[in-house]
C-alpha cells in the first residue's frame, strides 16, 4: 500500500528485509504462529520496507523475555548503521548503553538529554553524592525511584526539573526541536510522493480479502454449503413460486448482512494503522463492498439454483414434456395467415372496439383451432433447439411467459379470427422470444443482485458504526426482520394499509421482490380472476382444476376447484388497484329457466387494471424499484464512510 514499485522489486525488497531481521526461516508462517519477539520484528520489517529516515517504537521490549529483549535491542542498534534513526520509549534501562542518546520525560517536560553515563551524573551524583566508581555501577533504574520519591515528598515539579537541566552543562548541548510546521510539510510531501493510487489500493485490499478467505477452507466450505442447504429447504417447503423467490431474497439479504456486519469492526486496529500510512477511505470501503458483494452474489446464485432444482423435485410441473415441446414448437414457428376462398370473402366492415382487443382464448379450446399450413410451407425450428429452449424455460419457470408472448392470430370477442378485407387472418407479431427470455431471467437475477449488494452495504454500515463484534451481530436481526414483514409477501400489497404500503415502498426487500414479481409474469397473458372474493385471486391461465378427494361414510368423494395461478401473488402486487379493492359487482349471466347465476370467475374486474388476455409488458415497477435500491446503496455507502471517518481516530 505504500510502495510504488513493480511486483518483482517488492518481492526482492521483502526478501532482503526478512534476511536483515532474521525472519527468512519464518517467511511462510502466519503471524499468529510467531513468538512475541518475532512479531515485534515483523512489525519493524513492515516499516523498513518504505525505507524511513526515522523509526518510532513504543515499548518494543515489553512482554519479552530477557534474551529476546537483548536480541531485539541489538537489532535496533544495528539498524542505525543504515542511516536510520531509531526512537524508542521504554521503562527498561539496563540496555541503555545501546542507545546513543537518552531523553528523560517527566510530566510532559524534557528533564534530561544525553548519554547513559551523563544521566547517572546528572541525577544520581547530585542526590546520593556517590563516588565515581559507585556511580558507574549504579543502575539507571534508580532514576525512577528518585523521581517517584521526589513526587511523594512534594519536591521539585517537572518544570523545575526542566529548568535545572537547561541550566546544566548537559542542557547547553541540547538542540531545540525542529519546528512543527516544517515536520508536517516534509511529511506531507513524502506521503504524497509515495502513496499508491486508489485503483491499486482497491486491488491489493480485495486480493487480501481473498487470501484471508481461502486460508480457512472450513469457512469457505460453509459459505458454499449454506445457500445449497437453505435452497433445498425453501424449494421443498414452498409450492408457490413468489414465496420461494421472496425467501431467496430474504436469505440473500441475510448472507450480505452477515458477511459485512463484522468486517470493519473486527479489523479496526489494522485499519487505523493503515490509515496513518495513507490508506484512502473510499478505496477501503469499495474494496469491502466489491469483494463481499461478489461473495454474496455467488451465494445467491447457488441459492437460486438449489431452490429451483429442489422445487422441480418436490413440486413437478403439471405439463408433460411432450406437450411442452409441442407448445414451444408452435411458439417458435411463426403463424402464417390463412386466406379464404375468393367467393367466401365478405365485407367485414369496421372492427368494433370490443373486437379489437386481444382476447386470447384458452389453449386447447375449440376457439383456437384454425386451418393449419402444411409442413412443406412452414420451416419448422430445429427440434434440439426447441427442446433446449423449452427445458431452460421450464427450469426457470418462465414457460408460460414465452408461450403467451408469441405471435398469434388476433381473435374477436366471438372467438373467431379477425380477418382483413382480403380474407386473411390478422396476425399479431407478439414479442421476441429472446427479449422475453432475457428479461424474465435477467430480472430474476437482478432482484437477487440488488438484494445482495444493498445488504452488504447495510452490513458494512452497521460494522462501521458499532464498537465491537457483539453489537454487530445483535444489529443484524433487527435490520432483517422488517425486510420480512414489509417485503410484500407476508402481507401482500392489496392487504396493506396505506401507511404500511408507503413504508414498504422504501424497503429494499420490497423493491427486490417487486423486480422478481415483474420477472414472474413478464410476457404472460392476464388470466381469469375470481369473482366472489374481496381481493381478486388470479386463476391458472390454462383453466386447470385441482381435485380434492376424501372419505365420507365409507365412500370416496371428490370435488374439483379452480386452480390458483402460481404467479397469483405477482399478479396481485402489480395489477390490483389497491385503492379500489373490492369495488366491483358480481357479474351475472343468464341461467336459462333458473334465472341468473354468478360465475366464479370473470375476465374483468374494476379493481384490476388489466383484463383477461392482455399481456403484461410493463417495466415501470422495475425501474422504480431499481431506483430505490440505488438510493439504499448510496445511503449505506455514506453511512459507512461517516462511520469510518469517526472510527479512524479511535475516539
Amino acid at each position: 500500500l505504500r510502495l510504488k514499485l513493480e511486483s518483482h522489486l517488492i518481492t526482492d525488497l521483502v526478501e532482503r528485509v526478512l534476511d536483515r531481521l532474521g525472519l527468512t526461516q519464518h517467511a511462510l508462517k502466519r503471524v499468529a504462529l510467531l513468538s512475541g519477539g518475532q512479531r515485534k520484528r515483523v512489525s519493524i520489517a513492515i516499516e523498513l520496507l518504505s525505507k524511513p529516515s526515522v523509526l518510532f517504537l513504543d515499548e518494543p521490549s515489553s512482554g519479552l523475555d530477557p534474551a529476546t529483549e537483548a536480541e531485539l535491542m541489538t537489532l535496533l542498534q544495528s539498524l542505525t548503521l543504515t542511516k536510520l534513526t531509531v526512537v524508542c520509549t521504554t521503562h527498561v534501562l539496563h540496555k541503555a548503553y545501546l542507545f546513543d542518546r537518552l531523553l528523560v520525560i517527566e510530566g510532559g517536560k524534557l528533564i534530561f538529554a544525553g548519554s547513559g553515563d551523563e544521566a547517572r551524573s546528572h541525577f544520581l551524583m547530585r542526590s546520593d553524592q556517590e563516588s565515581s566508581e559507585a556511580l558507574d555501577r549504579a543502575p539507571l533504574e534508580k532514576i525512577y525511584s528518585l523521581l517517584q520519591e521526589n513526587e511523594k515528598l512534594g519536591g521539585k515539579s517537572a518544570k523545575v526539573w526542566e529548568q535545572d537541566f537547561l541550566r546544566s552543562s548537559f542542557g547547553v548541548r541540547a538542540y531545540p526541536p525542529v519546528p512543527r510546521q516544517s515536520i508536517l510539510e516534509s511529511g506531507s510531501k513524502n506521503s504524497k510522493r509515495s502513496r499508491v493510487g486508489a485503483l491499486k489500493t482497491f486491488q491489493i485490499l480485495a486480493q487480501r480479502q481473498w487470501c484471508i478467505l481461502k486460508a480457512d477452507p472450513l469457512n469457505l466450505a460453509f459459505l458454499a454449503s449454506q445457500p445449497l442447504l437453505i435452497g433445498f429447504f425453501v424449494g421443498w417447503a414452498s409450492e408457490e413460486s413468489a414465496l420461494r423467490m421472496f425467501l431467496c431474497i430474504v436469505a440473500t439479504m441475510w448472507f450480505g448482512c452477515s458477511n459485512g456486519a463484522q468486517q470493519i469492526v473486527s479489523e479496526l486496529a489494522i485499519f487505523r494503522r493503515e490509515r496513518v500510512c495513507g490508506l484512502g477511505l473510499n478505496a477501503y470501503i469499495l474494496s469491502k463492498i466489491g469483494f463481499l458483494s461478489i461473495i454474496s452474489l455467488l451465494q445467491s446464485v447457488l441459492l437460486l439454483f438449489s431452490t429451483v432444482s429442489s422445487a422441480k423435485v418436490f413440486h413437478p410441473s403439471k405439463t408433460d414434456l411432450a406437450t411442452l415441446v409441442a407448445d414451444f414448437t408452435r411458439r417458435m414457428t411463426p403463424p402464417v395467415p390463412v386466406q379464404l376462398e375468393a367467393n367466401s370473402v365478405k365485407d367485414f366492415g369496421v372492427v368494433g372496439e370490443e373486437d379489437s382487443r386481444l382476447n386470447v382464448p384458452e389453449a386447447g379450446s375449440n376457439q383456437t383451432k384454425r386451418k393449419e399450413t402444411s409442413e412443406n410451407q412452414i420451416k419448422l425450428p430445429n427440434k434440439w433447439l426447441v427442446f433446449g429452449v423449452a427445458g431452460i424455460s421450464e427450469f426457470f419457470q418462465i414457460s408460460q411467459n414465452i408461450l403467451d408472448s408469441g405471435p398469434r392470430v388476433v381473435m374477436g370477442s366471438d372467438g373467431n379470427p379477425i380477418r382483413d378485407r382480403e380474407g386473411r387472418e390478422i396476425v399479431s407479431p407478439g414479442v421476441g422470444l429472446f427479449w422475453i427470455f432475457s428479461t424474465s431471467v435477467g430480472l430474476r437475477f437482478l432482484a437477487m443482485a440488488g438484494a445482495a449488494v444493498v445488504s452488504v452495504g447495510i452490513g458494512l454500515s452497521i460494522s462501521a458504526l458499532v464498537e465491537n463484534t457483539t453489537q454487530a451481530v445483535l444489529w443484524v436481526p433487527l435490520v432483517l426482520i422488517p425486510q420480512i414483514l414489509f417485503g410484500g409477501i407476508v402481507v401482500r400489497v392489496p392487504d396493506m394499509s396505506s401507511g404500511v404500503r408507503a413504508f414498504s415502498k422504501i424497503m429494499p426487500s420490497f423493491s427486490a421482490q417487486r423486480i422478481a414479481d415483474v420477472s414472474a409474469i413478464f410476457g404472460q397473458d392476464t388470466p381469469a380472476m375470481s369473482n366472489r372474493t374481496k381481493v381478486p385471486l388470479f386463476l391458472s391461465s390454462m383453466g386447470e382444476k385441482e381435485t380434492v378427494t376424501w372419505q365420507e361414510d365409507g365412500d370416496t368423494k371428490s370435488q374439483d376447484y379452480d386452480r390458483v395461478s402460481e404467479e397469483n401473488t405477482a399478479w396481485q402486487n402489480l395489477t390490483v388497484l389497491v385503492d379500489q379493492v373490492g369495488a366491483h359487482k358480481w357479474a351475472k349471466v343468464s341461467g336459462g329457466g333458473e334465472g341468473f347465476v354468478y360465475p366464479d370467475s370473470v375476465s374483468k374486474r374494476r379493481d384490476v387494471r388489466l383484463r383477461k388476455g392482455m399481456p403484461y409488458l410493463d417495466l415501470a415497477p422495475f425501474r422504480s424499484a431499481a431506483f430505490i435500491l440505488l438510493g439504499w446503496f448510496v445511503l449505506c455507502y455514506s453511512v459507512a464512510l461517516f462511520g469510518l471517518d469517526r472510527q479512524q481516530t479511535g475516539r
